[in-house]
């Protein structure tokens, strides 16, 4: 595609009146001028035609950022012509990403797109507009380059509370102390007679010199708990609350992951439960949190009731929900009934339903405990 830029207009409007005033005065110096301003315009939509078609544009295949981060990664521009080229800007529906200045013959640069998402979400690179004015600005010529790959936008976590924790195991490098003693741990207990299959690095010499026999090291128990998250897909259908059920869903997994707790989880829309050990990156927590398409009406009793069979009865259950229906006070009563440890999170504003239960309420960027 071919246009001209402003200042090419001016050139054009120019020449237009320097032939008719030509005509009129019949001056041949006139006729030079105007051969020479479309002689430029030539010479410039063959320079930016030629400037965009020995160019070829690389991007990431795939890339991870956070909502409202910006794209870190840098884009490839590689320009394979023997004669000079650039004055570049690539552009998407969304605006310009980025501009080049002039590109030397043979030569290669890389360049970070001015790219930012609001929302989570996998956004594809899909079509991308690069232009060239190059040599004079005068003419605009494009080229759309169809890129493969996407961005996988993460939904911003903030800082919570750790949510509450049952089904304690022993684990090394828990962060919780239990009543019995183990080989292993961070925290020296004291010593005890050796017993059959005690490694011998275990052994406490400066004990085992005191003449009573070999003593061997022990330590406090160390212990990780288990929670379980069931994750509404969006029940009314209203993607921001959606999104803001999905960053507090992440920022409880991921407080409960850094406390070492097991997290275990599993959203309405799939009903596929996820186990992440304690100290896990959380990768994959992000990863399909960003990719969970919008599920309405998926609060229903056997939703439900399936998500909570699917989760080990030893986890503490945390229901992060975007409305309270039948459905969801039935199954709550149920679990208060089998004497489950059950918190709720509803969006600002929510009411939960009757019974004493642990309750908070989230926004875009926080968790309140509601009095």
């Amino acid at each position: 595609m071919i246009r001209l830029t402003y200042t090419g207009v001016i050139f054009v409007s120019l020449t237009v009146l320097f032939y008719f005033a030509s005509v009129t005065s019949q001056s041949s110096t006139l006729l030079l001028v105007i051969g020479i301003f479309l002689a430029l315009c030539v010479f410039n939509l063959l320079g930016a035609r030629r400037a965009v078609n020995e160019i070829a544009l690389e991007a990431p295949p795939s890339a991870h950022v956070s909502e409202g981060e910006r794209f870190n990664l840098p884009w490839k521009i590689s320009h394979a012509g023997a004669r000079p080229g650039g004055f570049l800007v690539a552009e998407t529906s969304t605006g310009p990403r980025f501009r080049v200045g002039p590109l030397p013959p043979k030569s290669t640069v890389n360049v970070v797109p001015e790219l930012v998402w609001a929302r989570r979400g996998v956004h594809a690179y899909a079509a991308v507009t690069v232009s060239s004015i190059f040599p004079f600005g005068l003419v605009r010529a494009r080229r759309r380059f169809a890129l493969p790959g996407e961005v996988v936008v993460h939904p911003a976590l903030y800082a919570v509370e750790s949510p509450r924790a049952t089904g304690f195991d022993a684990v090394v490098g828990g962060k919780f102390k239990g009543q019995r003693r183990s080989a292993s741990g961070a925290n020296f207990a004291g010593v005890r007679p050796i017993q059959p299959g005690d490694p011998l690095k275990q052994i406490h010499w400066k004990s085992s010199a005191k003449g009573g026999g070999l003593m061997v090291k022990t330590f406090e128990e160390e212990l990780a708990g288990r929670i379980g998250l069931v994750l509404d897909g969006g029940h009314g259908g209203d993607a921001k609350i959606f999104d803001d059920a999905a960053r507090a869903a992440g920022s409880l997994m991921f407080a409960a992951l850094d406390a070492g707790h097991h997290v275990e989880w599993i959203d309405l829309g799939e009903l596929a439960p996820r186990l992440v050990p304690p100290f896990a990156d959380g990768q994959e927590i992000l990863n399909r949190l960003a990719r969970m398409p919008l599920a309405p009406g998926c609060l229903t009793t056997d939703r439900l009731a399936t998500a909570v069979e699917r989760l080990s009865r030893r986890n503490a259950l945390h229901f992060v929900l975007t409305a309270v229906t039948p459905a969801v006070a039935e199954i709550l009563q149920r679990l208060q009934n089998g004497r489950r440890a059950v918190s709720l999170y509803l969006p600002v504003g929510s009411e939960p339903p009757p019974g004493e239960l642990e309750f908070f309420r989230y926004g875009e960027s926080e968790i309140v405990r509601a009095a």
